[in-house]
């Protein structure tokens, strides 16, 4: 314990936490009020009857909330137990603490406990593919440190999905916005993807999204598993995925959790590839310690099961792009607080998160501001710092400092960029000022324009 301390305090964004049960259990049993544990030969360590004594947030650990269990029999180090909300149904397993000092119990990051957190799967879910596959996929998106370097194990993976893939369209054809579209994706084999979109049907594409690429394969036999699209910006998200190869034709389906298919591609054969061309735009964004760009992916991965084609914004914006030719294409703009709906040079795009007002101010995804303003956007996700620049002038925003340099000089800022829901927010008005822009504020419609 000592020597986590020392190692998380001096670095706390690589925390992380002992997961595995102590005190030489193996297995533990919650059969109504009674909790009992095994060791791993079957015999009973300890079987106690405990009692609901109160719910109390975690003391050196924010957010983190527990239901505090205890027994009045001479139980030793299982003498209390703590539960955090985790729940089988929500994220397929529960997470807890029990010792026997209940001044310990809550110091997760200090004491004789530190940075252990053991994490439980029900017996009767080991058994399930489907659940293995979740655990699988939420490990990735809530605990893997992203932008580091690759392993060869971890490339490996990717080998059955990686090359071009046409997107099949057929689903979407009857929606007027993409009744002439065509996409491609292509995942490379040193765990980047790209995905391109033409929204015309002339055969010219736009690079419309960039981003890591991981995948784990979850079946000895079978070419599919679980698939993580990885954006610094953004965070993760991850779907299943499966290979199939039927009359020539090699596909890639992709499916939500539950199992439900959401979008296909297949494999391009050379008489396919050979007739298409495309021509990339490139849009300025965030790059991580991994030097890959840090741009959204977005195939598929709807709470609501619905399948994206791409991100809304980015379609809906390339099409934009691709009907003016207007060298000041992202100039004029009209936001609406709370509203994930603006305006491009009159054309209504969709946003990939509202703009919010923080401490007064209007506060923007940092995504917004590299794609619509025109500025060249690097984020640091290791550092958590930001580098906006337009021309000769460069601002560096770091995530919840109230501190900003402009082109070397430090100033204050009242809003520092922050993150929700694993979005960068950053503040609208001093950014785009700083790098001359017009902003306008109507508080009665609650619009920003910016020219």
């Amino acid at each position: 314990m000592k020597k986590a301390i020392k190692k998380y305090s001096a670095s706390p964004e690589s925390t992380q936490f002992f997961c595995d049960f102590t005190n030489g259990i193996s297995t533990i049993t919650i059969d109504g009020s009674n909790i009992s544990g095994k060791d791993k030969n079957g015999n009973t360590v300890f079987s106690h009857t405990y009692y609901y004594l109160e719910t109390a947030p975690a003391n050196d650990y924010p957010g983190f909330t527990f239901d505090i269990f205890a027994t009045n029999e001479d139980a030793g180090e299982f003498k209390y137990f703590a539960f955090a909300p985790d729940t089988p149904a929500s994220t397929y397993h529960i997470e807890f603490r029990y010792c026997g000092e209940y001044d310990e119990l809550l110091n997760l990051l200090s004491g004789k406990y530190a940075y252990w957190l053991a994490a439980g799967i029900r017996d009767i879910d080991l058994a399930d593919d489907k659940t293995t596959e979740n655990v699988i996929g939420l490990f990735c998106t809530e605990n893997m440190v992203y932008g580091s370097e690759r392993s060869a194990d971890s490339l490996a993976q990717l080998s059955d999905i990686t090359g071009r893939w046409n997107c099949d369209m057929s689903a979407y054809k009857s929606i007027p916005e993409y009744a002439n579209a065509d996409m491609y994706i292509e995942i490379n084999e040193d765990g980047s993807g790209k995905t391109y979109l033409d929204m015309t049907g002339s055969g010219s594409y736009m690079l419309a999204s960039d981003y890591l690429v991981y995948a784990y394969n979850t079946s000895y036999d079978k070419k599919e598993g679980i698939y993580v699209a990885y954006t610094s910006d953004e965070g993760s998200k991850y779907s299943k995925y499966k290979v199939t190869e039927k009359n020539d034709r090699t596909t890639l389906d992709f499916y939500t959790v539950n199992g439900e298919k959401i979008i296909s591609y297949y494999r391009e054969n050379e008489k396919e590839n050979s007739s298409k061309t495309s021509s990339s735009v490139s849009y300025s964004s965030g790059s991580g310690k991994s030097g890959k760009s840090s741009r959204a992916a977005m195939v598929s991965y709807n709470d609501d099961k619905k399948a994206e084609l791409t991100d809304s914004e980015e379609s809906s914006e390339s099409k934009a792009i691709a009907e003016s030719t207007n060298t000041d294409t992202r100039k004029n703009i009209s936001l609406v607080i709370d509203s994930p709906s603006a305006r491009i040079n009159g054309m209504e795009v969709q946003l990939n998160a509202a703009p919010v007002i923080i401490n007064g101010r209007t506060m923007v995804p940092i995504r917004f501001v590299s794609k619509n303003l025109g500025y060249t956007v690097d984020w640091d996700a290791e550092e958590k710092k930001a580098a906006i620049s337009l021309n000769d002038t460069v601002i560096e925003l770091t995530q919840n400092s109230e501190k900003a340099t402009v082109n070397g000089e430090e100033t204050e800022i009242d809003s520092p960029a922050v993150n929700r829901n694993g979005s960068i927010f950053v503040p609208l008005r001093f950014i785009a000022e700083t790098l001359g822009a017009e902003v306008e504020w109507n508080a009665e419609s609650k619009t920003v324009s910016i020219k």
